[in-house]
């Protein structure tokens, strides 16, 4: 039987955006990732996006939560550090010595994580939004406007629709034409997931080719975060950082899907098999 990854080959656009590490580094030379996610019942979500960033290949990776899970999640980690602020003030100077973030997965969409969310849009790093962090930013789109700096936004189809007030049905037979006009009203790259998921920003578009409906499981999306942000932190572009995780992810979801088989496959499969993605000479 062919395997999923032996039906593409690299495509040139994701040719190399990765770059091999250098001999005289440190844990610092690969970012400093802050992972804003995560609730009561939804630690799975920040334990996810935490672990892909560190795979991914990110120095440092903290996982900034709220005091009633802390506890869950000192214990659930190994390498990832939990953190929790008495308030957002605090939180907010330690996101400024951090080198890119993401917000959203897990987090709960209540009035605190509404003004967390709004606090670090104004944060002058990187930033990807997913999940919960996207249908608080529905109701707060003007912050967008006002941010200058790289922002990633990681909707599905439904999460889109809230943002655009666009049906589902409309969005999914135009989702480049959808996507674009979005990006270059709000000046982000934005990550239309689905089949075939669309990278977007103002003046660039790519469609993916990796990925299988395997991927179509709790904590998928989480792991893409992840993923994403931490190129971030190694100060790739947001666009290409965005296409080049969107790759990356699929592209273990496939390793993965060979292994598991698509129906097997969990999202922290997709994480156990990126190491096989960064085994491929022709990334770089």
């Amino acid at each position: 039987m062919k395997k999923f990854f032996e039906s593409y080959t690299i495509p040139d656009e994701i040719k190399g955006i990765l770059k091999k590490r250098n001999p005289n580094s440190h844990k610092g030379t690969y970012g400093k990732v802050g992972i804003i996610a995560g609730s009561k019942g939804m630690t799975g979500s920040a334990y996810l996006a935490s672990n892909a960033a560190l795979r991914t290949g990110s120095g440092l990776v903290y996982n900034i939560v709220s005091k009633d899970i802390l506890d869950i999640m000192t214990l659930k980690y190994i390498e990832p550090i939990a953190k929790s602020f008495d308030d957002i003030n605090s939180m907010m100077g330690f996101l400024e010595n951090l080198n890119s973030l993401c917000v959203g997965p897990g987090m709960g969409t209540e009035k605190q994580s509404e003004d967390i969310l709004k606090a670090v849009l104004s944060v002058e790093k990187s930033l990807l939004v997913d999940a919960d962090g996207i249908n608080l930013l529905a109701k707060n789109l003007d912050l967008l406007k006002s941010r200058k700096y790289p922002t990633v936004l990681t909707p599905h189809t439904v999460e889109f629709s809230r943002l655009t007030g666009l049906s589902p049905e409309y969005i999914n037979k135009n989702r480049v034409e959808c996507a674009e006009n979005f990006t270059k009203e709000y000046d982000v790259t934005l990550v239309l997931k689905g089949h075939n998921t669309i990278v977007a920003s103002k003046d660039k578009t790519y469609m993916n080719v990796s990925g299988n409906p395997g991927m179509a499981t709790a904590g998928s999306g989480d792991v893409l975060s992840g993923i994403i942000t931490s190129l971030l932190g190694r100060n790739i572009d947001s666009f290409d950082a965005a296409k080049l995780g969107v790759f990356m992810h699929g592209m273990a979801g496939d390793f993965a899907a060979d292994t598991f088989s698509m129906d097997s496959l969990v999202a922290s499969d997709i994480i156990n098999n990126l190491h096989k993605v960064f085994r491929i000479e022709e990334l770089y």
